[in-house]
């Protein structure tokens, strides 16, 4: 009967530790489904271990002594754990049983793996604390689709600087005129659909070259995005390089450029 015991208690123990890994893993599943949790969130929790590791791992040394220190504490603990374990069976009244040293092997390898998961769960509990208190990375979990978008409209500026490269320094009458050879789909002329708004085509200022000023907006996206500053637009340059600016702050850069150009 003991033995029977002694069989399915390992059984439970692992049933338990299976049944409740699943169950967070699903929660968190779902939490991350229905956006409760960051996207971003869960790609550094499960990823930034690995660009920690390697700006840590290279200022790691080996110390000899360290080493060797360590493996005469953890001889000496084998040895006493294994005297101590030994003299319980005693204690205990089985006078025919004997204590085996693969058992204290056993025995070390189990508090050892439970020292090492409690330091990694202290670890992660400050790690995730800090994360759900950063505040760049809230902020980026509503940025995404901004930055998406500002990707987009930066990809399309370059793609008329090469325009006006090969032109003579003139940009081209029309978006169209890009392709094929600078642009390779015409999905970058209009904004993602988002929620209600459907896609709409950018907003493309002509009648500029690449010897204007570099500051001058050429491309910029038709969708206000709110953010705790104000309502913002994502813009591109003529000199390549795109930003997410304040819509008054696009509204007068607009009109000076509309009042440049007829005084031409």
């Amino acid at each position: 009967m003991n033995k029977d015991l002694a069989e399915k208690r390992p059984r439970r123990v692992l049933k338990w530790v299976v049944g409740t890994a699943t169950a967070l893993l699903v929660m968190f599943v779902v939490l991350v489904v229905f956006g409760i949790i960051p996207f971003q969130f869960v790609g550094l929790l499960l990823f930034g271990w690995i660009a920690y590791l390697a700006r840590v791992l290279p200022e790691i040394t080996f110390n000899p002594e360290i080493a060797f220190d360590g493996v005469v504490a953890l001889v000496l603990a084998l040895f006493g754990l294994h005297r101590i374990l030994c003299w319980w069976l005693r204690q205990s009244g089985d006078k025919s049983g004997k204590w085996r040293f693969s058992w204290t092997l056993k025995v070390t390898v189990m508090l050892l793996l439970l020292f090492a998961t409690s330091i990694a769960s202290v670890g992660m509990i400050h790690q995730i604390g800090w994360l759900c208190h950063e505040q760049k990375l809230t902020e980026m979990a509503g940025m995404s689709k901004e930055v998406i978008e500002l990707s987009n409209i930066k990809q399309v500026a370059i793609a008329i600087r090469s325009f006006a490269d090969d032109h003579e320094g003139q940009f081209p009458r029309e978006l169209v005129d890009l392709f094929p050879r600078y642009l390779s789909t015409h999905k970058l002329l209009f904004t993602r659909s988002m929620d209600d708004d459907p896609p709409r085509p950018i907003i493309y200022y002509t009648g500029y070259s690449n010897r204007d000023d570099a500051g001058t907006i050429i491309v910029a996206s038709p969708r206000l995005w709110e953010e705790p500053r104000g309502r913002s637009r994502v813009v591109a340059y003529l000199d390549g390089s795109a930003r997410i600016i304040l819509d008054s702050e696009f509204q007068e850069a607009v009109q000076r450029q509309q009042m440049s150009v007829r005084g031409r």
